[in-house]
């Protein structure tokens, strides 16, 4: 029997009609070349050195030289080869050898020409765009550069991407793999802050592996390496020598799962401790503590990949999913790293946790949305493991979340908060300040959280908002329904809260969070935000990077209103309609420039809507180049000075 490469290996007759005895079919000799792949040496759960680096390469071959019991997936056993790679770590090659003699029709052979090609040249600029605008984004929710969404920017600019662009993403990609251990120091798969040890004054100690930044460089890496086969024939050879990297970092977490903590252990809670020592031990101190979207993030994590080694379908890649990722027979069981998340969010939810800032105690709107999204991801994954109980009840879980999202709505003040306290509802609305340019702009109406509730005062509008919009829509097909019903149903006002980045109530509430930080920033005195705004996590911010005074813009909080700007303009596009509602009124109008009247429908093709739409790409651009003026050689600390434009806090973040 011959086979062809199709993402992964069939025997050819499941697909095609032509015989085994073809005449299209010759013997012939792969060059190496096309047959090499890098894999850093690293031993795997059993001990072996060559387990999860390709050391045995599919084949297409005659029957004679299949080995035993593996009529269905044969492989040809690689000889290795020991050498350094570029940054002088002891790598390994696994090479064909040169007398193998496969079964081959020239035109896949022809194909893998190709697709090396393919694979050895420049990426398209839409990934590049997607790791600046999406993957830079993600630290302080994460130190990590994420880039949780890739919107088909193709569709809005005609041009490629700038060459600063394509820069980046290089750039971006090494610093995510410099701070990833063990090259950084810490145990194999961790993912390690910064290098920063708080060895100087001004500088933090952030030498410690969060499990939600951990959890958001991977979502990076899953959409930078791990296209399905249906979508990219070049897949399987460019995640190849990345293979292991996943691996070490879900066995990495596997450990951390059974590692003893301030917040409890597999059983009791532990699984929402923020922070551990680079060596995996807990981490003693003060903190706060639990975070309860540690363990979404990282399910959404590790889920992806999961799905990838399922449609692959190696037998060694069903056994590793069954022994560390998830497990239908085993419930909090060590090592089933997925089923134990899932299980922590889908009972426990509802229960209070601080925020992403690690700040306040209470139920807060990104961890809520992240354990939604988990959770029906987590259905997905369980019903092709043929856990159908379980995939049911985690998403009536995931409706009951849905359901909850109201609390976070502010009829009065028409925007999203943050957070709320536990036990208690949204604190009432006051006034905070006057207009500044007289009727033009509406006045502005927020939440003050008092402190009789147990927290500072401080309006619940901040970073974390914009950031919940990225995280959530990774996807955005799977939203575009939802989002239809609420906009064509409702106007938009009402119907579901699905936070689709086109809904009017997340407009507003961007345009809130935006309008926030007028006046406080010297760095952005002389424009007006439609330029781009530098942005900080929240106005009455203190945090200074080290202690507290006065806190600073953050890149993280800049680029995440961008990638909201690029995922809604995609959005408009793909739904082929703006609707103008009483929400976004003030939005749209300073986004083009003039009045617009409620009850609008701009539809696609009509100057009104591909002018706004053009605009809206061109308000994130300049976001992102407010951002680039303060970069270093494509690198980026975490906050720029309010007045002085100097770097503030530490670098060699893996956003950086």
């Amino acid at each position: 029997m011959s086979y062809e490469l199709d993402g992964f290996l069939r025997p050819k007759s499941e697909y095609d009609d032509k015989s085994e005895s073809s005449s299209s079919f010759t013997t012939t000799t792969l060059p190496q070349h096309l047959l090499r792949i890098d894999a850093e040496e690293r031993d795997d759960v059993y001990g072996s050195p060559t387990y999860g680096c390709l050391d045995r390469i599919p084949m297409l071959s005659f029957p004679s030289t299949m080995k035993s019991g593996q009529d269905k997936h044969p492989y040809i056993e690689c000889k290795q080869e020991d050498h350094n790679d570029t940054e002088g770590r002891p790598t390994r090659r696994s090479v064909i050898p040169d007398s193998t003699n496969l079964a081959v029709d020239p035109s896949v052979f022809e194909r893998l020409r190709g697709w090396y090609a393919s694979f050895r040249s420049k990426p398209t600029w839409w990934i590049a765009a997607g790791i600046v605008s999406g993957m830079i984004t993600y630290f302080a929710i994460c130190v990590s550069l994420v880039e949780p969404s890739t919107p088909d920017y193709s569709e809005q600019r005609a041009s490629p991407a700038p060459e600063w662009m394509l820069k980046e993403k290089g750039i971006a990609v090494q610093k995510i793999l410099k701070n990833i251990g063990p090259i950084i120091g810490a145990n194999d798969g961790l993912v390690v802050a910064s290098p920063s040890h708080g060895e100087r004054d001004d500088l933090p100690d952030y030498y410690f592996t969060w499990t939600r930044d951990s959890a958001l460089v991977f979502s990076a890496l899953n959409q930078l390496w791990l296209l399905p086969p249906s979508h990219s024939p070049t897949a399987a050879s460019a995640t190849a020598s990345k293979i292991n990297l996943f691996r070490s970092y879900i066995i990495s977490q596997a450990r951390i799962q059974d590692t003893p903590n301030p917040s409890g252990d597999l059983h009791t809670g532990g699984l929402n401790e923020p922070k551990f020592h680079v060596n995996g031990s807990a981490f003693l101190g003060d903190w706060g503590r639990p975070q309860r979207d540690g363990p979404a993030l990282r399910a959404l994590a590790i889920i992806p990949y999961a799905h990838y080694l399922l449609d692959r379908n190696y037998p060694l890649d069903i056994e590793f999913i069954k022994h560390h990722i998830y497990d239908p027979h085993r419930i909090n069981s060590t090592g089933k790293v997925v089923k134990n998340d899932l299980e922590e969010v889908a009972h426990h939810w509802s229960q209070s946790g601080f925020d992403l800032w690690e700040e306040l105690d209470g139920h807060h709107l990104f961890t809520i949305l992240m354990s939604m999204k988990a959770l029906e991801d987590g259905a997905k994954l369980a019903n092709r493991l043929n856990d159908s109980g379980a995939a049911n009840f985690y998403l009536e879980q995931a409706k009951k979340i849905q359901n909850s999202l109201e609390r976070f709505w502010d009829n009065e003040a028409n925007y999203y908060i943050s957070g709320i306290p536990d036990g208690q509802h949204p604190a009432p609305v006051i006034m905070h300040r006057s207009p500044s340019e007289g009727d033009k702009r509406p006045e502005v109406q927020t939440r003050m959280m008092g402190r009789g509730d147990g927290w500072p005062d401080r309006e619940l509008s901040d970073c974390s908002l914009p950031l919940s919009v990225v995280h959530l829509n990774q996807d955005l097909s799977s939203t575009r329904e939802t989002f239809a019903s609420s906009e064509h149903s409702h106007d938009g006002d009402e119907g579901p809260h699905s936070f689709h980045p086109a809904d009017p109530r997340v407009i507003a509430t961007m345009y809130r969070y935006i309008l926030s930080f007028r006046d406080l920033y010297e760095i952005n005195s002389d424009r007006e935000w439609t330029d781009g705004w530098m942005l900080g996590r929240y106005r009455e911010d203190l945090y200074d990077g080290v202690g507290k005074s006065k806190a600073n813009s953050w890149f993280i909080c800049t680029h995440s209103i961008a990638q909201v700007f690029y995922l809604a303009q995609s959005s408009f596009r793909a739904s082929g309609s703006i609707h103008v509602s009483n929400l976004t009124i003030p939005f749209w109008s300073d986004i083009l420039s003039e009045r617009v009247t409620p009850g609008d429908r701009w539809r696609k093709g009509s100057d009104a809507f591909e002018r706004a739409v053009h605009r809206l790409g061109e308000v994130a651009d300049r976001f992102l180049g407010a951002s680039r003026r303060y970069w270093d050689e494509g690198s980026m600390s975490e906050q720029v000075d309010r007045q002085s434009c100097h770097w503030i806090a530490p670098h060699g973040l893996p956003k950086t």
